[in-house]
């Protein structure tokens, strides 16, 4: 519960003072009203239980009074967490803002970690991100884009990277340990010398030339598996279809291949 984790120690003490007393008062006058024979032996009940004296037109009894002062401490304690939360979700706002802010400006990200932050439409596009951590984040089909992105040594982890762009991202060294890259682009990323083997799926993952596979990817079950959509070229010279699934590390780069 948020809004009881961002209390002190003093303000739960008295929220839950003031809610049990209100809840005490109703309930002794509740079973006042239902059995007052049954709440005759209390000395507080037959002290509660004398009229108020003064006009006989408002010979109100104390059980009324009991009931309505319970109810009034519980609708204060309503109002007071109602604007509580109000206050909360206008602050938490506002440092949701200020953090996305300073991380969009920011060219250099080294150790990033989202933590409880949202990631929605959130563009790290040529930022140095080294050493991210991203293990078993949520990052598909919230806009979140790493064109160019220099992730290297970085952990995705039991992420959720489905569609997500990371075309051009350079990830050496980087963990991928039962990630989901189902239909990401991995066009001319960086992946060698990475767990990518240990991916939980590339299914649909776009591709072109210039990926860059580990050495031996491309003859493993998972790359024979994995249904990429490979890239294609139409060379108007010899009116030839060029098709490539990428290259392994150490061609990758090298002129003419």
């Amino acid at each position: 519960m948020w809004w009881w984790n961002s209390w002190t120690s003093g303000e739960k003490i008295w929220f839950v003072s003031l809610a049990a007393t209100g809840l005490l008062l109703l309930t002794i006058a509740w079973i006042m009203a239902r059995d007052p024979g049954k709440v005759s032996r209390w000395r507080i009940a037959r002290w509660l239980r004398k009229p108020v004296q003064g006009d006989g037109n408002l010979n109100v009894g104390r059980t009324g009074l009991l009931a309505g002062l319970g109810a009034g401490i519980l609708t204060s304690l309503a109002v007071t967490f109602t604007l509580f939360a109000v206050q909360y979700s206008l602050q938490q706002s506002q440092d949701e803002s200020t953090w996305k802010s300073s991380v969009a400006t920011a060219a250099d990200l080294p150790g990033f970690e989202p933590g409880h932050h949202k990631l929605n439409g959130m563009n790290f596009s040529g930022k140095q991100m080294r050493d991210a951590d991203f293990r078993n984040t949520h990052l598909s089909g919230i806009g979140v884009k790493f064109e160019d992105s220099i992730l290297e040594n970085s952990h995705f982890e039991g992420a959720d990277a489905r569609g997500v762009d990371f075309l051009g991202a350079h990830f050496s060294g980087s963990e991928f340990a039962n990630t989901n890259l189902s239909g990401a682009d991995l066009r001319s990323a960086d992946l060698s010398h990475t767990s990518i083997s240990g991916a939980k799926s590339l299914d649909g993952a776009l591709v072109n030339q210039q990926t860059c596979w580990p050495h031996g990817f491309t003859k493993s079950i998972k790359f024979r598996e994995a249904c990429l959509r490979k890239w294609e070229w139409h060379d108007p010279n010899n009116n030839k279809v060029h098709i490539s699934y990428g290259q392994e590390w150490p061609a990758c780069g090298k002129k003419g291949s």
